[in-house]
């Protein structure tokens, strides 16, 4: 059995958790929503590889929402 540590199990769950969890705004949630965006982590992707910026209803104030609640939901988790 492999012996995982346990701050990377709980990156793991919260990286699965719905974005509902990020307590964002009507607007950002409906932005990352229609886009197909539904867990923490696939919001962190977006981010990492800069698609967010070109997402339809995204703009700046919408973006740095999203990247403010990312990280208190992050540094809360971990």
């Amino acid at each position: 059995m492999f012996n995982i540590p346990e701050n990377v199990l709980k990156l793991a769950i919260a990286l699965n958790k719905p974005i509902e969890v990020l307590g964002l705004s009507n607007h950002a949630w409906k932005s990352l929503y229609r886009q197909n965006i539904h867990t923490v982590g696939e919001v962190c992707e977006v981010f990492n590889n800069g698609k967010i910026k070109k997402m339809r209803g995204i703009g700046v104030k919408t973006f740095y929402e999203i990247e403010e609640q990312i990280n208190k939901f992050l540094e809360a988790t971990t």
